[in-house]
């Protein structure tokens, strides 16, 4: 479980540009690499050979020498194939396979933790029916779960919105409602570690003068749809837009001409620290390393925990 000082954790994906030796330690307490998947035909984690290049450049990057951070491999991401976790879980022989298999590859290690990243609230809807994450169990074996508090809005809605709002006063979708869910349903807030994104979405305007919260769109805008921070602020500079800070969502937007895009920067970032330790959750984790702009959002989240040092 969490230690009372907090997790600060980062996902460091290897499909990315962004190599692992210029990863800033000094933000973190724990860093995932991601992504792993089980192969299909056996169910044991599958290490292919990129990945082994991959997380060996992960784990002899100088950045992590004398270092506290904690190294952590992410099994899942958007590349998997859901069949397969699913018929994997379902039967005991083939779950212990994989169990088997993820323990092996990350043998030398005095202390393993089991976390799980889940959606931002603890019930959600499959084809239309209700269903909810085994809560006991939770509490029981994981050391700690991790809601993803962004995606609410993008390119699936025809009308502009947050990507990552802390509040949203008509709906249901936001990053205090998830958390609270959390909480209501039993697990313990000290095992919930919340999600904060380092990029945020786009869209088109349909008509240019109205530029607000929910203002109608003919479609994604830049970066088909989503804009790494750093690429926002590179926007921001270039476009010279109207940049609003809407203190009642807890986010940011800006628009430019028909470009629209929404997202954190560091007062709603700040906001989000100062509500993890009013609800007295575990920590945080960002989504992800080498899309922030010179560690503008690391080092906020960082400096405005009240945890103190690592654990």
């Amino acid at each position: 479980m969490p230690s009372s000082r907090g997790i600060k954790a980062a996902y460091w994906s290897s499909d990315d540009e962004f190599p692992a030796s210029l990863i800033n330690t000094s933000f973190f307490t724990h860093i995932y690499y991601a992504f792993l998947l089980p192969k299909p035909s056996t169910y044991k984690l599958h290490i292919t050979f990129l990945d082994r290049i991959k997380i060996k450049e992960f784990m002899i990057a100088p950045c992590f020498k004398n270092s506290h951070v904690k190294t952590l491999l992410a099994i899942g991401g958007a590349n998997n194939d859901p069949i397969v976790f699913s018929k994997m879980v379902s039967n005991k022989k083939t779950h212990a396979i994989f169990i088997n298999s993820s323990i092996k590859s990350s043998r030398g290690k005095p202390h393993l933790l089991l976390t799980s990243t889940v959606y931002y609230a603890s019930k959600f809807m499959v084809s239309g029916e209700p269903r909810s994450y085994p809560n006991n169990a939770i509490c029981k074996f994981v050391d700690w779960v991790s809601p993803m508090c962004f995606d609410f809005h993008g390119s699936w809605n025809n009308v502009t919105g947050l990507n990552s709002a802390l509040y949203d006063p008509k709906r249901n979708v936001s990053t205090s409602y998830g958390i609270r869910s959390w909480i209501q349903a039993g697990v313990p807030p000290q095992k919930l570690v919340m999600g904060l994104p380092l990029y945020g979405r786009t869209w088109k305007l349909q008509d240019p003068s109205i530029n607000g919260i929910g203002a109608p769109t003919v479609g994604v805008g830049s970066r088909n749809g989503t804009m790494a921070y750093f690429e926002i602020l590179e926007f921001n500079n270039k476009t010279s837009p109207t940049v609003v800070y809407d203190t009642q969502f807890g986010s940011y937007y800006s628009y430019s001409g028909v470009s629209w895009i929404g997202y954190d920067d560091m007062d709603s970032v700040s906001l989000k620290i100062q509500f993890t330790r009013s609800q007295g959750l575990g920590g945080y984790f960002l989504w992800a390393l080498g899309m922030d702009k010179d560690w503008i959002i690391s080092r906020k989240a960082s400096t405005s925990s009240a945890w103190g040092r690592r654990q």
